[in-house]
Parts: structure tokens; sequence; C-alpha cells
């Protein structure tokens, strides 16, 4: 019965991979009889297999360590070609950790990015260090005067790199941290406003309660029990608000 099930649920695989092609695609796997078997001729056919992947990568690897950031490139046109080229590495299997791709960017860069401090911005992740070089050559821009003295008033031009880095590299923590607090001084204000909204109500009424002592005592049996009661209505108001 479990054998069944199984080859019943394998010819199901297969039908849905064979639904999803076009007539030509189809014919490559037409005499396939698992999804298993299917799945591997349409990667063979599309992207090669594990050998022809190998033989690219070898080629990428080479462009890879010949990429440098040329002093006509952008930040965004460089990084740009780099991660793209990344990107098909990791397409053929390549597994790379994130510093070594920071440190890759940090020796492509042209003398014009000297200042940048290789021991701070290694410490940074491949979008914080763009992030950081984006910054320092818009600095870079002599039209760009006055955004730096407004944005960079204490910290001269020429070392305005390490601390940005420094300052950039801090908001991984600090974002986070100040999104919870934000969440919770919206708590806390609701819950003051709220309270507010309460005793105010509560003020009128025993207000309204004082002003019309007499009555009350007329009609009931102590001025306090009447007040205690107003109180209580009150707060189980706005409990359940709450």
């Amino acid at each position: 019965m479990g054998e069944t099930m199984a080859r019943m649920e394998r010819c199901e695989w297969l039908s849905l991979i064979q639904s999803g092609l076009s007539t030509e695609i189809f014919s490559w796997i037409a005499y396939a009889t698992s999804s298993k078997e299917a799945w591997e001729i349409l990667m063979v056919r599309s992207v090669g297999g594990p050998i022809f992947q190998a033989r690219k990568l070898l080629d990428l690897k080479k462009e890879y360590n010949n990429t440098t950031m040329s002093d006509a490139e952008t930040v965004h046109e460089f990084t740009g070609k780099l991660l793209e080229l990344v990107f098909r590495m990791k397409s053929c299997g390549w597994k790379v950790e994130e510093k070594i791709l920071v440190k890759k960017i940090l020796s492509s860069l042209p003398p014009r990015f000297d200042k940048v401090l290789v021991e701070v911005a290694e410490k940074l992740s491949v979008n914080v260090i763009i992030d950081c070089l984006l910054v320092h050559e818009y600095n870079m821009r002599p039209d760009q005067e006055s955004f730096q003295e407004s944005v960079i008033q204490s910290v001269n031009v020429e070392e305005s790199f390490e601390a940005e880095a420094e300052i950039l590299y801090s908001l991984n923590d600090i974002t986070q941290s100040q999104v919870a607090m934000m969440e919770r001084q919206s708590e806390v204000l609701s819950l003051v406003q709220k309270n507010q909204k309460m005793l105010m109500q509560m003020q009128k009424q025993m207000m309204m309660l004082m002003q019309q002592k007499d009555h009350v005592l007329a009609h009931s049996e102590s001025y306090e029990e009447e007040m205690t009661k107003v109180i209580e209505s009150m707060e189980k108001h706005y409990l359940k608000k709450k």
C-alpha cells in the first residue's frame, strides 16, 4: 500500500512538471519516468550539468579576480557589475562569505577612495559599505559644499568617511532598537490618552455630583455610596476599552 502511494505521488509530481512546459521543452523529458529524472534533464539542458557548471565557474572566477573599479566608473556602476557577476557565480554553486565580498570591493577601489579605513569598513555588510561609498562619492562632488556643512558640520572633509562608516555601522543595531522603542512609546501614549480621558470624565461626573449633593442625599442612603458607584462604573468602562 505504501509503495503504491509513493508511486502515485511520483507520477503526480512528474505530471505537474510536464504540464508547465511548452511543446518544445516537453520533448526533452517526454521519456522521463520520474520527476527526479525530468528535473535533472531540465537542469542540464537549461543551465548545464555539474561538469559544465564547474568549468563555467572557473571563467567567472577569473573575471571576478580581474574586476576593479575604474576612475571613470561610479559606485553604482561598479557595484552593480560586481554583484551581477557574484550572482552568476553563485548560480554555478559558488559559496562566499559576505566579508570576502567586502574585502573585494575595498581592494578594487581607485585612489580617490584612499581615505576609506579598511579596519573600520571590513566590519560592515556589503549593503552598508556600498552605502558608505555612495556617501563618500557624493561628498567629493564640488557642488555639495552646503550639503556637507549641514550634514557633517563637525567632521573634517578629509576624515569624514571614517565617521560616516562608524555611524552607518551602528545603524544596524540602533534602527531595530529605535523601532521597538517607538512602538512601545506609541502604546504608552495611547494608554495615557485613554487614562486622561477616563479621569476627565470621572472628574466631570464627580463635580456634577458634588454640585447636586443635596439632591443625591435625598435619593440615596449616603453621598459616599453614590460616589463609589460612579467611580466603579467608570473603572469598568475604562477596563473594557483597554
